[in-house]
């Protein structure tokens, strides 16, 4: 199951619609591959990052991914020097 970020105004909202939805058991979340999907400033909005799991469901960033960030300042430095 996906969740979309933009359809919830806060954390909480979020997180009942998970239990209500598929449960909180994290282990059996994990295994069902759910995700949770919005740009950055979306999960921003709901205190979450694609670092973030949310009762065992990974969340995902639909815009540019932490890693791609990291990459680019890494890339950044190296110009510099």
């Amino acid at each position: 199951m996906e969740f979309s970020a933009n359809q919830f105004l806060n954390r909480q909202d979020l997180e009942d619609a998970i239990k209500v939805q598929v449960g909180t058991e994290i282990e059996e979340n994990r295994k069902a591959g759910h995700l949770i999907l919005g740009t950055r400033e979306e999960l921003k909005k709901l205190h979450l990052s694609d670092t973030s799991l949310v009762f065992g469901i990974k969340v995902v960033a639909t815009d540019i991914t932490t890693t791609q960030i990291l990459a680019d300042k890494i890339a950044e430095e190296k110009k510099k020097k």
